[in-house]
């Protein structure tokens, strides 16, 4: 028997040929776990500008969405409205055929695209010159899901926090100075910023390691994962999209109301920043907050028609969605440390493209009612908060668990492993069966998937958790989460 370092387990010579032990689910995402990043604030400095890319230059370089805006060149919206799709697309099949290769697909993109923008430095034919910006536009485009992926796969959750609630309001700050109408800027100021976030991003995608990479649930392997849980928590992402995308249309019909949208979006993000780090709240608990004051920015909407001294204020609320938004990649890191899948960031990357289109279907069908759009995305706002509501302590509490001792739980260990990851003081008086149940409710798993997890019929489920809950003497969910964090 010897130790193969690459993947850390051991395999057995068995004759010539060589079989590895599979391994167990604490092992996989012990592993998981050993190779997330903390990643330097320089280096998350780079990383950030990836937005300022995007969102600054490539997606709004006019009042309209449109790419034409401030660029001299005839652009055509149909073109990059294919290119949008080709990129999300083949964004997503990349990543579900080659996970691993993820990083280098960064490192080839963000040099093809830099090639490209400095291409326009050169006395070429108008149509060289498009198709050079096309070429930029894309991978633009096709990279966003990569952004994504890095972090859930890859970062802390302490560098996660520091990238979305502090480099993030960097970045989006840079946008809104980009996007102001006090003093435009001009597009070679675009072009040469491109240059300096492309060249800031390869320096980050040549430092981060181009091997390592989680290892991914197979077929035969022993996960398993509360399925409905993690539904929601995706339809969460959908919803929040679709918020997001309506405070950015907010944002296009107030005067300064781009720049005042992204700087308001950076303060509150800047907030939960001062909150983890100074009271210690984590980020995610501030979210159905944040969907709060979208929400009201939404209904300000067809009040400010009637009252013109609201002025901004909207495009500052709605600007509360974005930031909570942008903690996405936390909750994707919560659905990886209970579930290493391939398909998690796939998923999450389609339901943006998802919203896009949506949205853009909603704007068209409510053109002439804009009082009933804003009153539907009220609606979505607060469906949005409540689903939170009823998310929140799961994700937090995959945070507060190591991986190891969330999947340990999960694969059915010794009782002692599910009682070692539990408070003892508190839980000591439970029998094996109902520390697992304790454990799975806290991890989101309904009724019906603990009695299939514990091989138990529903009403027994019931009875355990009757239990569980007197032994303990709490009478909620609620309180056994407290109970559980107490640790």
């Amino acid at each position: 028997m010897f130790y193969h370092r690459k993947v850390g387990v051991h395999i057995m010579k068995i004759n010539i040929k060589t079989e590895p032990q599979r391994l167990t689910p604490a092992e996989v995402l012990s592993h998981n776990q050993s190779i997330r990043k903390e990643i330097p604030l320089r280096m998350l400095l780079c990383f950030s500008l990836f937005v300022t890319w995007q969102m600054g230059i490539i997606f709004f370089s006019s009042n309209t969405l449109s790419i034409g805006g401030r660029t001299p060149l005839p652009i055509d919206v149909d073109s990059t409205t294919l290119l949008v799709v080709a990129g999300y697309l083949l964004s997503i099949l990349f990543m579900l055929a080659f996970p691993g290769k993820i990083v280098w697909a960064e490192r080839v993109s963000a040099a093809i695209a830099l090639a490209a923008i400095l291409g326009l430095f050169l006395p070429t034919s108008p149509q060289t010159q498009v198709l050079l910006f096309y070429i930029h536009y894309f991978f633009c485009i096709f990279m966003i899901g990569f952004e994504t992926a890095l972090m859930v796969n890859l970062f802390s959750e302490k560098s996660t926090i520091l990238h979305l609630t502090l480099m993030y309001p960097f970045a989006e700050f840079l946008v809104a100075i980009l996007q102001n109408e006090w003093f435009p800027i001009p597009f070679s100021v675009f072009h040469i910023f491109s240059i300096i976030a492309l060249i800031s991003l390869l320096i980050f995608f040549f430092w981060l390691p181009g091997s390592e990479w989680p290892i991914l649930v197979q077929k035969n392997d022993s996960f398993t994962r509360p399925k409905k849980f993690f539904s929601k928590i995706y339809l969460l992402l959908f919803l929040g999209g679709l918020l997001t995308l309506f405070g950015n249309s907010i944002a296009e019909t107030i005067p300064h109301g781009v720049s005042i949208y992204y700087a308001s979006a950076a303060i509150m993000a800047l907030v939960l920043f001062f909150l983890w780090k100074y009271r210690s709240i984590h980020p995610l608990t501030c979210c159905p907050y944040l969907v709060g004051l979208s929400a009201l920015g939404f209904l300000l909407i067809p009040v400010s028609q009637y009252f013109p001294a609201i002025g901004t204020l909207p495009a500052v609320l709605a600007a509360a969605g974005m930031a909570m938004l942008s903690l996405y990649a936390l909750m994707g890191i919560a659905i990886m440390n209970r579930y290493p899948s391939r398909t998690i960031t796939p998923v999450i990357v389609f339901l943006a493209f998802l919203t896009v289109l949506i949205h853009t279907a909603m704007l068209e069908a409510f053109r002439d009612s804009e009082t009933l759009l804003c009153i539907l995305y009220f609606s979505i706002a607060v469906a949005v908060a409540l689903l939170y509501f009823v998310l929140q302590p799961h994700l937090i509490y995959a945070f507060h668990t190591h991986p190891k001792e969330t999947v340990e739980m999960a694969a059915e260990t010794s009782p002692s492993t599910v009682a070692d990851a539990l408070d003892e003081n508190s839980f000591d008086k439970l029998s094996p069966q109902e520390l697992r149940l304790a454990e799975l409710i806290l991890q989101g798993y309904t009724n019906s998937e603990i009695a299939e997890e514990m091989n138990l019929t529903i009403g027994t489920v019931k009875g355990y958790r009757k239990n569980l809950y007197s032994k303990l003497q709490i009478h909620s969910k609620k309180e056994l989460f407290e109970l559980a964090q107490k640790k």
